[in-house]
């Protein structure tokens, strides 16, 4: 069945104990257990969803969304759905693909990528004499890797100006969570957003965000990840729900306008630091947290 379920990648997610069980048991023959009987029913109940339409329009609205160790953000912003879907269309897998997107940060920000060296463990080395091989020996020797190199597109910085956006979620996390989870919340608070409007149902739906673990277990469809796969399982949820598909790319910690509502400023503006170490409106010991929703 992953065959039909590649048509809506998103629905791989449902076969998280499948797939488990698979790994753990390749080579013998076991009684399927309930929980994979359940997810395999649960399968053949949605068949008839799955379909989809190769020429789906994007929305022409961009989402953003982030997360701290206090709470969660996003906001949102308009452009024409042409430039949407010039974002949208590619694939941050490509990335590893490029090796002078590979440094994603610094690709991202415009900064010079140092060559990298390889050494002769990693890949054949044609020329044993070398110890070690620099990309532009590599793609001399390669012809299968100088194939596979391609110019990568990242987001603009345009797109990302504070002053096109506009807060529509902020709310202070009742809990310590892990980050990634809380990012996950944080997506998904953002794709709801999108679908309150019907104009949103049967489009592909553009959201960023600045978790590169994230964004690919989305690309994928399921994570093998506990703390992913829950948030891979409501985007499916989702997507089947409203015939719409979402889709990520990744920008910089320093570029995600969403990193200001996270924290508890009622404004747009990336992250002013690697460590994320910036003053918290949440902090204060308020009994009533900041929450706000458009």
């Amino acid at each position: 069945c992953t065959w039909c379920m590649l048509m809506r990648r998103e629905t791989l997610a449902i076969l998280n104990c499948t797939y488990k069980f698979i790994h753990s048991h390749r080579n013998e023959v076991s009684i399927l257990p309930i929980e994979v009987r359940r997810e395999l029913s649960d399968i053949s109940a949605i068949l008839p969803l799955l379909r989809t339409n190769l020429e789906m329009d994007w929305h022409s609205v961009v989402h953003a969304s982030d997360a701290s160790p206090s709470g969660l953000g996003a906001c949102a912003r308009h452009l024409q759905p042409e430039s949407v879907g010039a974002l949208g269309r590619t694939s941050e897998l490509w990335r590893f693909k490029t090796l002078n997107a590979v440094q994603a940060r610094r690709s991202a920000l415009g900064l010079s990528v140092p060559p990298r060296d390889y050494r002769p463990g990693d890949l054949d080395a044609l020329d044993p004499s070398l110890p070690y091989l620099s990309d532009a020996q590599l793609l001399d020797n390669d012809d299968e890797l100088r194939c596979t190199i391609q110019s990568f597109s990242e987001i603009p910085q345009e797109v990302v100006s504070a002053e096109h956006w506009k807060v529509i979620h902020m709310s202070r996390l009742k809990h310590d969570m892990f980050i990634t989870k809380a990012e996950g919340h944080a997506l998904v608070l953002s794709y709801k957003h999108a679908l309150r409007s019907v104009s949103a149902f049967g489009k592909r739906i553009l959201g960023l965000v600045d978790n590169m673990t994230l964004c690919l277990a989305v690309t994928r469809g399921r994570s093998s990840s506990g703390m992913l796969i829950g948030t891979c399982q409501r985007i499916c949820a989702l997507s089947l729900a409203s015939g719409s598909r979402l889709s990520t790319r990744w920008i910089p910690s320093e570029l995600n306008i969403a990193d200001g509502p996270s924290r508890g400023v009622p404004r747009p503006h990336g992250c002013t630091n690697n460590s994320k170490t910036s003053d918290l409106l949440f902090t204060s010991t308020s009994s009533s947290p900041p929450s706000t929703s458009s």
